[in-house]
């Protein structure tokens, strides 16, 4: 059942990262869907969004000041570990709400998520986990060989329960390697 929910958050979260159905004025209630902006830029590291999140947030653009990740999705991952695109599902301290955060381009769009806010052992602390260009270089090899494999259109990251899952997607099938994210070991 967990496959099945993880399978249908990520590609709803997918669809809706790619086709720029999702965006809201950050620091403002949920305006509704928008298109996103920025879409086609350069592919961006994660500490890099990341640290321009914590810049909006210490500006106070946003409408919160911390938060905890149950949910990172990186879409059009390149063989160092950037991604065209990084989405984050959190919930704001202090707040019973999950919330939406998606990069793309130079900022952050922020959007109401519909669902409860989730299990607080299931947050992933950004402390203790590498970074997907870390787990790009260590497992280089393998991740490269899958990317380049006949048929891949595009590869996405997830990490979700302190567990990286990279799924390279292509005609006809996907594959998917999964890795510790605070060893980058593959996993079973």
């Amino acid at each position: 059942m967990q496959k099945y929910l993880s399978a249908v958050i990520i590609g709803s979260l997918c669809f809706c990262c790619t086709c720029g159905c999702l965006q809201s004025t950050p620091g403002a209630p949920d305006a509704g869907i928008e298109p996103v902006t920025g879409e086609g830029a350069a592919p961006v590291l994660l500490g890099d969004a990341i640290a321009v999140l914590d810049a909006g947030m210490a500006d106070a653009l946003f409408s919160f000041s911390g938060y905890l990740a149950y949910t990172v999705i990186g879409s059009g991952v390149n063989s160092d570990g950037a991604a065209e695109s990084w989405s984050l599902l959190v919930v704001p301290e202090g707040r019973n709400e999950t919330r939406l955060l998606t990069f793309t381009g130079s900022s952050w769009q922020d959007a109401v998520w519909p669902e409860e806010p989730g299990n607080a052992t299931a947050a992933c602390s950004m402390d203790g986990i590498l970074m997907p260009e870390e787990l790009f270089a260590q497992n280089r090899g393998v991740l490269e060989e899958m990317m380049k494999a006949n048929g891949i259109v595009g590869t996405d990251i997830e990490l979700n329960r302190g567990v990286y899952h990279v799924r390279a997607r292509g005609v006809p099938d996907m594959r998917e390697l999964r890795f510790d994210a605070r060893t980058g070991e593959p996993l079973q």
